[in-house]
């Protein structure tokens, strides 16, 4: 007796579509073509011609998958012994604004600040991890990350000047993350000096940026990082092109027709802007999107769609979408190359090697697959500085389909899955629960 095929039909504005999970192939199919897939059982002798054409094909056969497995299990030690690219050093958590959506904020069940500082000692200590656990990567990054950054600007300096002088042989870069509001003159000119790149955090015009990013006292930032903003662009032009980029945090109450003017104003028209959702992971109590604002960002994306298709030119596209760019892009190029049929051990695509591609480490020197988890959950918590890494942790989250086994197997997703340990983390172990619902979430 044969199985079901490992399909996924749907349909589109009023069109019919195939994807063959095995092929990782979309075609399209008429109504009469769809009808006959959705009766075909794997077992009816009497194909009809247009199911025994794409059986001849290769298409339509059962799932392969026998288990659930990263491919990169074996490989964790070597590539964290000898290939990690980047570590995110978390220089303070204490910081001078309170976002109301910050994940310092005490609405998560992540973190909180703290007047917590990292010593000199175990920044060194990093920074001496990093180029011993690099020999393999030509191009190794740190980054300065908070609360906020700039408040430790001494300690920040310090740990550029001495990993410059253990970069010997390798293409040492740095960046930073900042509210933008302490910027000042002596500041950007060390930036530039060190051709250290910036991120700036700002989340609209005034009246949107204010609601959430507010000083301590709870007074509106906008204007001052605004007017820091335009103090780099004037003073420092070059800099300003090269090595600044934006943070804009989408609130989904938002309107899509302010975000999309303020990106395109003189100020902000030639460099990039990165955008992304208020951060639902660990938090408290979920954010919603209101209607319009959905409606407003899914037209953003038919727009982008017939931009691809040559219908529309790139300048009608949202800078906001940008990351969604380069997620979509990645899709068409997917589809369009032939790949080998899945294998029978595999694993979705979301978990990274945690801790290679972007380490972070925090005030008091625990490693963490990147600075997106939960400093207090002793799941995301893959080592320490004075000891190195917990490989049968990382080979956890690397493994985390292995908490949905089964269900992964008959999953039609699991080559586009980008689901990580994070979406199942409860703070006190990976939850298959927590999984379940982001899968939910993503596919339904």
């Amino acid at each position: 007796m044969m199985e079901k095929p490992f399909i996924f039909m749907f349909k589109q504005n009023g069109k019919n579509y195939l994807y063959d999970v095995n092929r990782h192939k979309i075609l399209s199919i008429s109504s009469e073509e769809y009808n006959q897939l959705e009766d075909f059982d794997g077992n009816d002798i009497n194909h009809t011609s247009y199911i025994s054409q794409l059986i001849n094909n290769g298409f339509l056969q059962p799932s392969k998958i026998q288990e659930i497995r990263h491919p990169m299990t074996n490989y964790v030690s070597n590539y964290l012994n000898n290939k990690i690219a980047k570590v995110t050093l978390q220089v303070t958590q204490n910081c001078n604004f309170r976002c109301g959506y910050c994940t310092y904020s005490g609405n998560y069940n992540n973190r909180s600040h703290s007047n917590q500082v990292m010593s000199v000692n175990i920044a060194h200590k990093a920074i001496d991890f990093l180029f011993k656990h690099s020999f393999e990567s030509k191009q190794i990054n740190i980054g300065f990350y908070g609360g906020e950054p700039l408040l430790e600007f001494d300690l920040i300096k310090n740990c550029v000047e001495y990993a410059e002088k253990q970069s010997t042989g390798k293409s040492l870069s740095f960046s930073l993350t900042t509210n933008g509001s302490l910027i000042n003159y002596q500041i950007i000119e060390y930036l530039k000096k060190h051709d250290i790149a910036i991120s700036i955090s700002i989340d609209g015009p005034k009246e949107i940026h204010n609601k959430n990013r507010k000083f301590i006292n709870g007074c509106g930032s906008f204007e001052k990082v605004h007017e820091n903003i335009r103090f780099i662009r004037n003073t420092f032009p070059d800099y300003y092109k090269n090595k600044v980029n934006f943070l804009m945090v989408l609130d989904p109450q938002s309107n899509m027709t302010c975000l999309n003017k303020f990106c395109t104003s003189e100020l902000f028209d030639d460099v990039l802007m990165d955008a992304s959702f208020i951060n639902n992971l660990y938090k408290k109590n979920r954010i919603y999107y209101n209607e319009k604002f959905s409606i407003q960002w899914e037209y953003e994306k038919f727009k982008f769609y017939l931009y691809k298709l040559g219908r529309l030119k790139e300048v009608h596209v949202s800078k906001l979408l940008r990351t969604d760019f380069q997620e979509l892009n990645n899709i068409f190029k997917e589809f369009q190359k032939d790949v080998p049929d899945i294998p029978e051990v595999v694993h979705h695509g979301g978990p990274c090697i945690p801790g290679q591609l972007r380490l972070f480490i925090n005030t008091i020197g625990d490693f963490f697959p990147c600075e997106r988890v939960s400093e207090i959950s002793q799941c995301m918590k893959i080592g320490h500085v004075d000891y190195g890494f917990d490989f049968d942790k990382v080979k956890m989250l690397l493994n985390i389909g292995k908490l949905s086994e089964q269900a992964c197997k008959k999953c039609f997703a699991i080559r586009l899955c980008r689901i990580c340990g994070a979406y199942a983390d409860d703070i006190t172990k990976l939850s298959d629960d927590l999984k379940s619902i982001a899968c939910t979430s993503c596919y339904s």
